[in-house]
């Protein structure tokens, strides 16, 4: 038990401790004499009339002496932690809190830009804060302790109740980690055998900021029938990189195979370095587009913004001109809703409406990249370059784009220009230019590329243009990955044709309860030839009383590896039936049975069934499914799979069978980490934040929801997905084993990217029980306090009939009781539990024991 809080009252030289009852007397209590106004006599304390303790600041109801005090702290009605302020009299003689620049700083003032604060020295205190900042306004509530701020929202820095501070970022612990994945067939067909192993590994390495990471690719296949055998082996690492982050700059350095992070230019792979801009260090409140609201309060007022009848976001503002741009990408998209609602209940509404596309920034927001290196694909050119790329958000809801990239054989610029057009929806276009140095070629080729794309919601019907584009190229236009894979002849490969016209759109509908449609396409055509590539796909989903369907038709028509340009019609019919709706029992809860028929207009039809479920708490899945198929080419498979996820692996065992085959396969994958207090073994430890949990003495307690166990030597290994953000680790106490409490279940974690964080929960081996404590046949005073001897942080208070409840007690000990200062009002108690017939049941661990108290 913690003990009662004080409240520390400095008045000159002399420090009074005085407990929040003691307050409540010095409030409610008066003197017996006879006074004017409401008076309170001191020698209800001192027991003296003359007592030199000057109490006249709590003669008056809510008055208190100037000082220091912990209070509760709330700006602009955001509650904020508990603060030391020291409060002091004005020349009104009233009392006032007393701040710093910096102490204000703290609380979100944005100092450096209120011209009467920025040039005072950072920790002069400043008791007429209202003569600096006209608005200001202070009211302390003396019974609550609790002191209300209220600053113009103009002058606060707005700090997402989400956003992070960077010192909390943790860099994690020393690590080397590994994700493998080993996968084997066997085939058998008429006449041979095949066999094929294959083995990936993700790994690498953590120190400090630094992160190395790889990937393993390796490949065993052997072949042994019609009179031949033979075997093969390949081995490939790629994707070999080391990075970490530049806090100060908010960005990542790289180093090695790589690809640029901005999207201006057309991806490619390369070896080299680059430095660009880190979105998940910045706030979600502050990522890609938003639109700025700004407005005028009246009063303290509530500012709510909703889309579409949801509430997206709310704040408090003071009176006065206000400003939000602290709205999440995510939330927009469309008409926005902005309701002020003044201190009297008055309402007033105005309508913003707001698209974006995915190159688009907030006002102010700025992102770079600067890269070089040689281009590095395989059977490709490598060519050198360098580039830098940025994009700005301007005022008026426009992003300005751009970059340009130069080399021995490639120079290349682009700039571009995004604008959000309200309810007409969101546009960017931007140009490009290209002077290639072709392979084998001795003259440049100019060109040029001109690029427009669309976006727009409308939310009352449901309807969404996720991205229409459009983009036409010359005939001697050419991106960096065409000026590299481009052969000796000027030819590029059979799935890289010359581009000409490129249009791509997608559209979807939502229908409520009857599912959603979604429609996209795109259309390409190329120079030298008049054959069109063209993919059309029109999907429709819903749910219905728990069964899923779905309809798709596709249309493609693309160009093969016999320079043949065929079209295919494909229409696909399924369904998915949860045995539920026919029985509420948790078997059928995790079983359904599916079917799906698939037809094209070269005539082959197939058709799947398939049964699914799962047992052991979802860790077992069990899958069987059988084609059919008309078709004298195509096989009749007939499937059985099987799934399991352990603690530290997951495998998976799979058989198929055909009249022409069959096929055994087999599967494991998992993680393993080696840190400084050992080797953990884990599911996954890819490419996402991780956390080391430590908890001794709890082996089988899940973590975070049963996403890990703690293992037999008391560690888990967990992921942990939002890097830079708040991720809270948790225990769950109810799997604890009997004889171990946790002080805290929850932890809170701040990992940067790629992060290894080591948590440590402080477990209490030990028995729960309500103990009886006794001295000469009564029980022990209400109220009494109890501790442990050599755990003294262990304490209890004593309740009604001498009961105290008491954690983590070892099966024999000593205990302190102690309900006064004098010696006659303390005991001791030794005890030894009754371990023998301490409970079983998880439910109900408590042990409950009678101890004489001497």
């Amino acid at each position: 038990m913690k003990n009662k809080q004080k409240l520390n009252v400095v008045d000159n030289n002399c420090i009074h401790s005085l407990s929040l009852l003691t307050l409540a007397v010095l409030f409610s209590l008066y003197s017996t004499k006879t006074f004017a106004a409401e008076y309170f006599d001191p020698a209800f304390i001192s027991g003296n009339e003359d007592s030199q303790l000057d109490l006249s600041f709590y003669s008056k109801d809510g008055d208190i002496s100037p000082g220091d005090y912990l209070v509760s702290v709330s700006v602009n009605e955001k509650v904020m932690p508990e603060k030391m302020v020291k409060f002091a009299l004005n020349k009104e003689y009233k009392l006032v809190p007393v701040f710093t620049p910096n102490q204000l700083k703290a609380l979100g003032v944005d100092v450096e830009n209120v011209p009467a604060l920025k040039n005072l020295p950072k920790e002069a205190p400043i008791e007429n804060i209202i003569a600096l900042i006209p608005d200001y306004r202070a009211t302390f509530i003396t019974s609550d302790l609790k002191l209300k701020l209220s600053f113009p929202q103009l002058i606060m820095k707005n700090k997402s109740e989400r956003e992070v501070d960077p010192t909390l970022w943790d860099e994690g612990i020393p690590a080397l980690l590994f994700n493998y994945s080993l996968m084997g067939t066997s085939s058998h067909t008429s006449g041979a055998n095949m066999k094929n192993v294959l083995a990936q590994v993700f790994g690498g390495m953590n120190l400090q900021a630094w992160r190395f990471r790889f990937n393993y690719f390796g490949n065993y296949n052997k072949y042994d029938g019609h009179g031949n055998s033979n075997t093969g082996t390949n081995n490939n690492f790629n994707n070999v990189r080391l990075y970490r982050d530049i806090k100060s700059l908010k960005s990542t350095l790289q180093l090695g195979e790589i690809m640029p992070v901005l999207s201006i230019f057309e991806s490619f792979p390369f070896k080299g370095i680059s430095l660009s801009s880190n979105e998940e260090m910045i706030p979600q409140s502050q990522r890609g587009f938003a639109p700025v609201i700004t407005g005028y309060a009246n009063s303290n007022a509530l500012v709510l913004v909703k889309q579409n009848g949801n509430t997206v976001y709310q704040t408090y503002v003071s009176p006065g001109p206000f400003k939000i741009d602290d709205l999440r990408q995510t939330q927009l998209s469309g008409e926005l809703e902005v309701f002020i609602q003044e201190a009297d209940g008055s309402i007033r509404k105005q309508m913003i409406a707001s698209s974006s596309l995915p190159i688009m920034e907030r006002e102010g927001a700025f992102k770079y990249e600067v890269s070089a290196g040689q281009y590095n694909a395989s059977g490709s050119e490598k060519s050198k370059f360098a580039l830098g790329t940025f994009s700005y958000g301007l005022h008026n809801n426009i992003t300005l784009y751009g970059g340009a990239m130069g080399g021995n054989t490639y120079m290349s610029s682009v700039v571009g220009i995004g604008t959000s057009l309200g309810t007409l929806g969101a546009i960017s276009f931007d140009a490009t230019t290209s002077r290639a140095k072709l392979n084998g070629m001795d003259d440049w080729k100019n060109g040029q590329s001109y690029r427009v794309r669309y976006a727009k919601n409308m939310l009352s019907t449901g309807t969404t243009f996720d991205l229409a584009a459009y983009r036409y190229s010359t005939k001697d236009y050419y991106s960096f990955n065409d000026a590299n894979l481009i052969d000796e002849n000027g030819l590029l490969s059979w799935g890289r044709a010359k581009r000409k016209n490129n249009f791509q759109v997608s559209i979807s509908q939502q229908l409520g309860r009857y599912g959603s449609l979604i429609l996209s396409g795109n259309r390409e055509d190329y120079w030298n030839s008049h054959e069109v590539n063209k993919r059309v796909s029109l999907s429709y989903n819903a749910t219905l009383k728990g069964v899923s369907y779905f309809v798709t038709y596709n249309i493609e028509k693309r160009k093969d590896e016999y320079n043949n340009w065929p079209e295919d019609r494909r229409l696909s019919i399924g369904m998915q039936v949860p045995f539920s709706i026919f029985n509420p029992s948790t078997l059928a809860e995790k079983s359904s049975l599916s079917y799906a028929i698939n037809t094209g207009n070269h005539g082959n039809t197939t058709q799947n069934i398939g049964l699914r479920t799962s047992l052991l708490e979802d860790r077992l899945g069990i899958s069987v499914d059988q084609d059919y198929s008309k078709d004298k080419n195509t096989n009749n498979n007939s499937n059985l799979n099987i799934n399991y996820v352990g603690e530290v692996s997951n495998s998976a065992l799979g058989y198929s069978y055909s009249n022409d085959y069959n096929t055994l396969s087999g599967s494991l994958n998992g993680g393993i980490i080696a840190h400084p207090y050992g080797v953990t073994l884990a599911r996954y430890v890819g490419a996402s934040p991780l956390a080391l949990v430590e908890a001794e003495q709890a082996a089988g307690t899940k973590v975070n929801s049963g996403i890990g166990t703690i293992n037999n030597k008391g560690f888990a290994l967990v992921p942990i997905g939002n890097a830079y953000n708040k991720n809270p680790v948790s225990l769950d106490i109810y799997s604890l084993p009997n004889n171990v409490e946790v002080d805290n279940s929850i932890h809170q974690l701040y990992p940067t990217k790629d992060a290894v964080v080591y948590t440590k929960f402080n477990t209490k081996v030990g028995y729960q029980v309500i103990m009886t404590l006794m001295r000469q046949h009564k029980p022990l005073p209400f109220g009494a306090l109890v501790s442990v001897v050599g755990d003294e942080t262990n304490t209890s208070v004593v309740g009604d009939n001498g009961e105290a409840y008491l954690a983590g007690l070892a099966s024999q000990g000593q205990l302190t009781v102690r309900w006064g200062n004098d010696a006659q009002q303390t005991c001791q108690v030794n005890y030894t539990l009754p371990i023998e017939s301490a409970p079983q049941d998880k439910n109900t661990p408590v042990i409950e024991y009678t101890a004489d108290c001497q």
